[in-house]
């Protein structure tokens, strides 16, 4: 086995008064605690990325039922106080607002919910017509056949 070592790598401004076994030693050491912070950084960050998401759930468990029912007063555009409401009651008021049916001639004029709503019925319809039509055309064919077969039976004389 050889070993190449250069030593422009290993001795620097900081090395230079020492002796080169001095300066050997400190090189590998330098190195190795570099090597072991960047390992030791690795496993902080996998324990953290595992660790947090679960913390922050735990967390958020306990805490979400508080928040939701946290009473609060609304207050008007100017400042006038309104009604004692939750924070559950309120999210679901803002839901309602804007889950309402706003159809008009124009695209900018209907809701977000009108699109959505219009686009998932347009969607099951448009299934819905590929088999009523399949179904359709194969009864008309059967139709025409049967049809057919009965005027080329009377035309031939077969009863």
């Amino acid at each position: 086995m050889k070993i190449e070592v250069d030593l422009n790598d290993i001795f620097s401004e900081e090395t230079a008064e020492c002796s080169l076994e001095e300066a050997i030693r400190t090189a590998i050491v330098d190195r190795l605690t570099a090597q072991a912070a960047w390992r030791i950084d690795q496993k902080m960050m996998e324990e953290i990325n595992r660790i947090v998401p679960l913390r922050v759930n735990e967390v958020l468990d306990s805490i979400l039922p508080e928040i939701l029912n946290y009473e609060f007063t609304e207050t008007g555009r100017y400042g006038a106080e309104g009604e004692r409401t939750t924070v559950k009651a309120r999210i679901c008021k803002d839901i309602e607002k804007v889950m309402q049916w706003k159809d008009g001639c124009y695209d900018s004029d209907r809701s977000t919910y009108t699109k959505v709503v219009k686009a998932v019925v347009e969607n099951h319809l448009k299934g819905f017509a590929k088999e009523f039509h399949k179904d359709i055309d194969s009864r008309f064919m059967a139709s025409c056949l049967e049809y057919a077969g009965g005027e080329l039976k009377k035309r031939m004389g077969i009863k």
